[in-house]
């Protein structure tokens, strides 16, 4: 329950301002830097919502219990971790979603954060045509 807690005050405020998410992503959703245009893209998104929507995942989404919803997939999953994600590391991918998703791949692209389509798009496109090939 600590855990919980403390990652939902550390991510409640991280869409305030362009500084709170400039934070989150130097500090929490990106490992490598991104580019001027898309980190601007990203604060400007960010902020571009209302407030009941900036506060819904990191006060409720993010602890969500979507156990029974996963159990339900039944078609071939790709699942990618970033290396050094620290909303959702590979570890804990493997430990609680993993087992509740047989037909689960399972792959970890290297030196990337949470951001994985805006820190590493050649590998996840890369990730995505091998997996959508063998199917």
């Amino acid at each position: 329950m600590t855990t919980t807690v403390t990652t939902e005050y550390r991510y409640s405020h991280a869409y305030d301002s362009a500084q709170s998410v400039g934070q989150a992503l130097d500090h929490a959703l990106t490992a490598t830097p991104l580019s001027g245009a898309v980190r601007s893209a990203v604060v400007r998104d960010s902020l571009n919502s209302d407030e009941a929507a900036r506060l819904e995942w990191p006060m409720r989404g993010i602890a969500a219990d979507v156990t029974d919803a996963v159990r339900a997939v039944d078609v071939p999953v790709l699942v990618l971790a970033g290396e050094h994600d620290q909303v959702e590391p590979p570890h804990v991918l493997q430990r609680h979603l993993l087992p509740s998703v047989p037909q689960a791949r399972f792959d970890i692209v290297p030196d990337s954060g949470h951001l994985l389509p805006l820190e590493a798009p050649a590998e996840v496109a890369a990730a995505l045509e091998v997996f959508t090939t063998g199917l």
